[in-house]
């Protein structure tokens, strides 16, 4: 009988012990995988072909709006990053960079929509990279990230598409020289790296009354004549008791009212004990039998 309890004990650990493990593997995949798979799906490879260079570059382009709707004649930040190709060729620098060097990118954003108005709108927004160490010729330029904010004039929803990018380098001494201007080579490919962005109706919250309060008017009380009346209130003996009762307080016991409840507690205890008492010889006849 022991060794079927420890057979049954270890079968239901191993059971435990698969289903956490399962349990655990299956969040890795959930909270995991499928993130992680959805973040390598976000760039969206764009064909340009930029000057100085003999081959079409494959950037990829990612578009990222706010975290929110935005609303009527509110600001929109929109994020824009062009990343090197997966593959080569890459974008590399003509000449070195030093740590006093920078580089400067001005992009192009193609909005269209409702909320921007109704024929289509380029915006240029600049971003400067300042880099951590100095690079040699011949290596991969390092993109700025670009920020534009759009303030919307009406409620709808706009695009924002990825237009031409010109890469320049700045000296310490403020001289800037441009390094490339990249066209999109691909239309499609870039309607398809397209941000939409639904923007809300505008909220408006209502302004307080003007009008002051009426202030009350402090006014003087009214003087009125007070009568005193005098009356003396003469306090009378009270009621004494005449007839003193006889014999005992009447409580309902007497001869016949059967044992002490001293016995019955007794009793209780007795039986309480030998409850316990046989509870324990059964638990010590059980672990010696397992044993």
């Amino acid at each position: 009988m022991g060794e079927k309890s420890v057979l049954k004990l270890r079968a239901r650990r191993r059971i435990a012990t698969k289903a956490a493990a399962a349990g655990v593997v299956s969040a890795g995949i959930l909270f995991g995988a499928i993130p992680a798979a959805a973040n390598l799906l976000a760039p969206v490879p764009v064909t340009y072909t930029c000057t100085g260079t003999s081959s079409e570059l494959r950037f990829n382009i990612e578009l990222v709006g706010p975290a929110t709707n935005p609303a009527v004649n509110a600001g929109a930040v929109i994020t824009w990053r062009i990343n090197q190709p997966a593959a080569a060729p890459s974008l590399l620098a003509p000449s070195p960079i030093a740590l006093t060097d920078r580089v400067v990118i001005d992009g192009q954003l193609i909005l269209t929509g409702v909320p921007v108005g109704a024929a289509a709108v380029t915006r240029t927004a600049t971003a400067t990279h300042v880099p951590v160490a100095s690079l040699t010729a011949q290596a991969p330029v390092p993109l700025p990230t670009i920020l534009t904010t759009v303030t919307p004039t009406a409620a709808g929803t706009f695009t924002v598409k990825p237009g031409q990018f010109i890469l320049k380098a700045v000296s310490s001494s403020g001289t800037q020289a441009t390094w490339f201007t990249c066209t999109v080579e691909t239309l499609t490919e870039a309607d398809a790296a397209a941000l939409a962005v639904v923007v809300g109706s505008a909220s408006t919250t209502p302004s307080p009354s003007s009008t002051p309060t009426p202030t009350p008017s402090a006014t003087s009380p009214t003087p009125r004549q007070t009568r005193t009346f005098t009356q003396t209130v003469t306090a009378s003996q009270p009621n004494q008791v005449d007839n003193t009762p006889d014999g005992g307080i009447a409580t309902g016991g007497g001869g016949e009212m059967g044992p002490d409840g001293r016995i019955l507690v007794l009793t209780g205890t007795a039986l309480i004990l030998a409850a316990i008492t046989g509870g324990l010889m059964l638990r010590s006849r059980r672990s010696s039998v397992r044993d």
